[in-house]
């Protein structure tokens, strides 16, 4: 049975991401499985409905609900993989995890006008970065997977030079780069 894109993507984030943090140097604040309090918090409320349970207690089951609704359709993460491929399509999952859905995002757009494109960078994946997309995985697939990762790398040191306790975490932000 071959995986879907969005398996590809989910299984790799979710080693990186690992289970319950509670670091209070985090940016992110509480976190399980790659939810923070905040996004588990608002999924529910934007359905009104409550919270079935703290953070902490969420099963993978219920993170993996959240993480495919809140990042992977929201961010268009399905069609990305189906214009380029599913290594870029979990690049991108994992960058809207790690810095949030709008972000992640805008660094996929950054990454695109990188390499000659002239798309606004607004941090929504609409129907011109698709298209964008498509057309740079088409000749340019593995150049389009290394600026988008350049510019992630770009994104953490500004995050470094703005907040040096964040560099704790240099090395396993790294690590997010490459599989």
């Amino acid at each position: 049975m071959t995986a879907t894109h969005w398996e590809i993507a989910y299984a790799r984030t979710k080693k990186l991401e690992g289970g319950w943090t509670d670091d209070a140097n985090d940016r992110g604040g509480k976190t399980n499985r790659g939810v923070t309090e905040a996004t588990w918090i608002n999924y529910w409320r934007s359905r009104s409905m409550t919270p079935p349970c703290i953070i902490r207690n969420a099963t993978e089951t219920q993170t993996k609900q959240v993480l495919q609704e809140e990042y992977w359709k929201k961010s268009n993460c399905d069609k990305v993989g189906e214009a380029s491929s599913a290594y870029l399509a979990a690049h991108l999952f994992d960058a809207c995890v790690h810095h949030g859905p709008k972000r992640g995002q805008m660094l996929l757009q950054q990454a695109l006008n990188y390499l000659g494109a002239s798309l606004v960078v607004d941090g929504t994946i609409g129907t011109l970065t698709i298209a964008s997309v498509r057309e740079y995985s088409r000749n340019y697939h593995d150049a389009l997977i290394a600026s988008l990762l350049f510019q992630r790398a770009q994104y953490f040191d500004s995050i470094f030079r703005s907040n040096p306790s964040q560099l704790a975490y240099k090395r396993g932000w790294f690590r997010r780069l490459v599989w």
